[in-house]
């Protein structure tokens, strides 16, 4: 695989699947031993889920495959979802939820989202690990980041969408590079409605089919 597709192949795990000095307890519970920022458009807590249709052409993430391409043309629909099963506050003032994907329950997290003090939403394979912002704290239209280099998300304004949980009023976060781009989207207290991603080997989406938000 080269250089670049390796890259992306990269990014858009952690697109979907996203601090230094973690160390703290894990709590299948609430951690009670001090105050928990929110982010409003992404609602974090033990016990959360939501479950998506995805369809996808061409490029096919899949643990089986180690995230790699598929050259069939034709689509295919499965079910995904995210859990959020612990807990853990770092000596940083971040607070780390531990996220199992799909259907394997009887395993670790395999993917975190971290929550900082100033409310933005981080995103990793390792909790000890710094990798890519997800959502500013006060994501106001226009506001944009970076990620890599050249990798740019940016803010946009207000949207309906309908999936099949609902139809929803969303902000709309663009990202992408010159090869590659995403758009999601995010109700205020629910989270992620939506997803698409179109890249040089195919695309790929995800729709809110269902959702348990505490």
């Amino acid at each position: 695989m080269n250089h670049r597709l390796s890259r992306v192949v990269a990014v858009v795990g952690l697109l979907i699947v996203g601090f230094a000095g973690c160390g703290g307890d894990t709590c299948t519970e609430p951690c009670s031993e001090r105050p928990v920022y929110k982010n409003e458009y992404f609602p974090l807590a033990v016990g959360n889920k939501w479950t998506y249709e995805q369809s996808e052409s061409g490029f096919i993430p899949s643990a089986a495959d180690d995230y790699g391409l598929c050259d069939s043309p034709d689509t295919f629909w499965s079910n995904r979802f995210w859990y959020i099963t612990s807990q853990s506050d770092d000596d940083r003032g971040n607070t780390w939820f531990g996220c199992k994907e799909d259907s394997n329950m009887d395993r670790p997290p395999n993917l975190y989202f971290g929550l900082r003090p100033d409310s933005s939403i981080w995103r990793g394979f390792d909790p000890r690990i710094l990798y890519a912002m997800v959502l500013p704290g006060r994501p106001v239209e226009g506001y944009e980041w970076t990620f890599g280099g050249d990798w740019v998300s940016r803010v946009l304004g207000d949207t309906t969408v309908a999936v099949p949980a609902g139809v929803f009023t969303c902000i709309r976060v663009l990202g992408g590079d010159p090869y590659n781009y995403y758009i999601q989207c995010y109700a205020s207290g629910i989270g992620m409605v939506s997803f698409y991603f179109e890249g040089e080997h195919g695309w790929y989406s995800w729709a809110l089919s269902s959702y348990i938000v505490r």
